[in-house]
């Protein structure tokens, strides 16, 4: 399909005008649309799946991928939930009178028209729509090619929401060009697209980045630590990480590190090894010389164990399957320092009974989020009670962490007068 960016700028000019209850009710009807229509939307995805299995995609890419009536379920609770949700737009700071009179005060406005550039995961553009329109912006969306199927329901499934409440189709689109000549020319069109959203890897973020004079909000990779503290409750430490890397692996804010304290290591380890094997669990750890002999020395605890000495590579890399890196550290600010050198700033955890040792850790680490005491798998828009994300953005300007409803406005300054002129 074409993308005519002109009528989709027009559309969305509308869209700000419209009232919130219009735009809940183009949600609440999508939601209504996707569970009539779940039959066709499995039948797209097994066609995705199939393509992808022959194509020996990872365990982990199929699982981003694939569809279930429990995640079409899911799919449509966020959208009654963002239905549910106040409307971002609007919004006034307290009218401040200037000593000319004028009266000034701040108002929440869309940004107008969203390029979000995503991989495979269905829900990524469900979830995305439902922001977008929530807050008044119009959608772009171009996904993975091995979504193709999928996301082509997906779309005549949201336009057909759109049109049933009365609310242009052209609000969202989706680019369906396998190369990147149709993302080139929108990367191009400055005046009628005015935020870039790409959710990848680095390679696909360089890209936009250098081929684009468009503001970007970057939802980079997520290399993300679990630290054991020397003052760690081993037992929360091992629940923790469990969660972190193995509730579902192929996620941005799953651990791809363990740094464990020196002094704890060994029992942390024994510890951590004994519960997989409780559980039946199949892990790759990827450890360095000293996690290494200690986990070497427990390794008949966990029968799905695959151990490995790690190489400087994996420090630097989102695995995003069932590997764990695994390093012993010396101290707390070890761990830091670790994390400042590999870690891509977007969710880090650590584990202590030391209220000094995390209030350092809390205030010194360079992420989008930190925790201490709890699993990184909690930043997500939805579990943050944004209604769902956009992305994980890890700059620091304009928004940090989950992109939410707000996040997708800007402010606008709304001066009334009665004739002022500066001299």
């Amino acid at each position: 399909m074409q993308i005519n960016a002109a009528e989709i700028r027009s559309a969305q000019a509308q869209l700000a005008m419209t009232p919130v209850a219009v735009r809940n009710r183009a949600l609440v009807e999508f939601s209504r649309l996707l569970k009539k229509n779940a039959a066709e939307v499995l039948r797209a995805n097994g066609v995705d799946v199939r393509a992808a299995q022959r194509a020996q995609l990872t365990s982990a890419f199929l699982d981003r991928l694939m569809l279930n009536h429990k995640r079409l379920e899911d799919m449509a609770a966020v959208l009654r939930e963002v239905a549910s949700a106040s409307d971002p737009l609007g919004r006034s700071s307290k009218v401040k009178t200037l000593k000319n009179g004028l009266k000034a005060r701040k108002i929440t406005r869309p940004l107008g028209v969203i390029f979000l550039i995503f991989e495979s995961r269905p829900n990524v553009a469900v979830e995305s729509f439902a922001l977008a329109l929530k807050s008044g912006n119009a959608l772009i969306l171009k996904g993975g090619r091995e979504s193709a199927a999928t996301i082509k329901v997906l779309e005549k499934l949201m336009q057909r929401a759109l049109k049933n409440v009365g609310l242009q189709p052209a609000l969202l689109r989706a680019l369906r060009s396998t190369d990147r000549s149709g993302v080139l020319q929108l990367l191009g069109m400055k005046k009628l697209i005015d935020v870039v959203i790409p959710r990848g890897g680095e390679a696909l973020i360089r890209f936009v980045v250098s081929h684009t004079e468009i503001p970007v909000i970057k939802n980079d990779r997520g290399l993300c630590h679990v630290y054991v503290d020397r003052a760690a409750d081993l037992k929360m430490a091992v629940k923790i990480l469990i969660n972190a890397k193995m509730q579902r692996p192929g996620v941005c804010n799953s651990a791809e590190t363990v740094l464990v304290h020196q002094t704890v290591a060994k029992r942390f380890f024994k510890l951590f090894l004994t519960e997989l094997g409780r559980q039946k669990k199949t892990l790759e750890i990827r450890a360095c010389k000293r996690s290494h002999a200690a986990l070497l020395a427990n390794q008949r605890l966990a029968p799905g164990l695959n151990l490995r000495r790690a190489s400087p590579k994996d420090w630097n890399t989102e695995h995003l399957e069932l590997i764990l890196n695994a390093a012993v550290v010396s101290s707390a600010p070890a761990a830091q320092r670790h994390i400042a050198t590999y870690g891509s700033r977007h969710s880090e955890a650590i584990v202590t009974k030391s209220r000094k040792t995390a209030e350092a850790f809390l205030n010194s680490v360079d992420a989008a989020a930190v925790y201490w005491n709890a699993s990184t798998r909690f930043t997500d828009g939805h579990q943050l009670g944004l209604g769902g994300e956009i992305g994980i953005s890890t700059q620091k300007l304009h928004v940090r962490g989950p992109v939410g409803l707000e996040a997708l406005t800007c402010q606008q300054w709304v001066l009334r007068g009665s004739g002022q002129i500066r001299i």
